[in-house]
């Protein structure tokens, strides 16, 4: 998201496919190389374990921050094949969403940059994960959204209209997760009585 805002015009959609490619193959790299660095990072580090009678080794900050590092560096025991696969289906998959949110803007009468949609989409990530609702059903990110877009000069309802929109497509994509989910156990809970 924030390699949109730094790579791209903030006016329009334009940008070079030189700047395209780059931010892809920069992308690339940091999802690549993370769990090299990650472990390079853990063996220079006492294991939490190990040093519970230090007080920053038995933080519980640091024992987080271990887990967190560690995750990554078990992700580089991959075959680096499957590496480069889930690093291009994340590529794929972030692809697919924004121009997700580009169709939904435009559906309302909303015309956001490649840059202004990674702005957004980047604190509405963040803010996504705060666990922060103002009434049932609706988040701090959708209250965020119709925000964000306000400050940069879209009306009021047409915010609100693509905030809904957003809103709706979550829910979908849940209640279609959700009825796979009933199925798969319905059908598991059948092979078990027979």
């Amino acid at each position: 998201s924030i390699g949109l805002l730094l790579f791209f015009r903030t006016t329009t959609y334009e940008g070079s496919i030189l700047s395209g490619l780059a931010l892809i193959i920069l992308l690339t790299l940091i999802l690549f190389f993370t769990p090299l660095i990650s472990k390079k990072i853990l063996s220079k580090i006492p294991a939490p374990r190990s040093s519970s009678n230090n007080v920053i080794a038995g933080s519980t900050f640091y024992l987080l921050m271990h887990k967190v590092l560690s995750a990554f560096a078990n992700f580089q025991a991959l075959p680096i094949k499957t590496q480069l696969i889930l690093v291009f289906y994340e590529l794929v998959s972030q692809a697919i969403q924004y121009y997700s949110y580009i169709l939904i803007a435009e559906s309302v009468g909303i015309n956001l940059s490649l840059a202004q949609l990674g702005g957004i989409r980047a604190i509405l990530l963040l803010i996504a994960n705060l666990p922060i609702n103002f009434s049932v059903g609706i988040s701090l990110r959708d209250v965020t959204l119709v925000s964000l877009l306000a400050a940069i000069n879209i009306p009021m309802e047409q915010a609100a209209a693509m905030s809904i929109v957003v809103m709706a497509k979550n829910y979908l994509y849940g209640m279609i997760g959700g009825i796979i989910e009933i199925v798969g156990l319905i059908i598991q809970r059948r092979r078990v009585v027979r």
